[in-house]
């Protein structure tokens, strides 16, 4: 069964809960840095950049190695800062747009992007390093 979801102009193809991804990246969202831009699971991130949303902006955290990415939707916004947490375990779109079965598998230390998703476009990429195994 296909699932397809629009998030701003990010457009994905969801098979059961893995998600190749399309993504179009636009100037009017940027990320300028991520404060901090290392930590462990559950780490406050300040994304620090412009052409947020006042609400709706999507955090979009991926890696090379499946399962990826993890979505932290409806964040609000000051327009030039946004706040997220950084997952713990993997959280597909489906999550937020169906009931999908999803395993409770948690996020490895490693190499990490961020990515902005909201009415305003997709931004640029930035890096977040996972430094410790998460905690149950």
């Amino acid at each position: 069964m296909k699932v397809f979801a629009l998030v701003g102009p990010l457009f994905l193809t969801l098979v059961g809960c893995s998600s190749p991804m399309s993504v179009e990246q636009s100037p009017s969202v940027t990320i300028s840095r991520l404060i901090p831009s290392a930590g462990p699971v559950n780490t406050s991130v300040t994304v620090v950049g412009h052409g947020f949303a006042a609400n709706g902006n999507t955090v979009i955290f991926s890696s090379n190695v499946p399962p990826s990415p993890d979505f932290v939707p409806n964040l609000s916004s000051d327009g030039s800062t946004l706040v997220f947490t950084v997952p713990n375990h993997w959280t597909p779109e489906c999550v937020y747009t169906t009931q999908c079965p999803i395993a409770y598998i948690p996020r490895a230390p490693g190499d990490y992007t961020v990515m902005v998703v909201n009415a305003n476009g997709t931004s640029n990429a930035a890096a977040f390093s996972i430094t410790s195994e998460p905690t149950r």
